[in-house]
């Protein structure tokens, strides 16, 4: 939650001339809510499940 207990910020305009009169109200509220959750299905597995191969020099003449 954020700023809970803020009052809304109030923006007032007042416009007039000899053939019109105009007064606007604006209320811009800042308060905030957010909900989040995660949720893990099934097994963590290791990357590694097969046997790692190596390579073998047997070819190689032995002196």
């Amino acid at each position: 939650m954020n700023n809970p207990f803020t009052y809304p910020f109030r923006q007032q305009n007042d416009s007039q001339s000899s053939t019109f009169r105009s007064h606007t109200t604006n209320q811009y509220f800042t308060r905030s809510v957010k909900l989040t959750f995660s949720w893990q299905f099934g097994q963590v597995r290791a990357l590694h499940d097969e046997p790692i191969r190596k390579i073998a020099n047997d070819d190689a003449r032995a002196k």
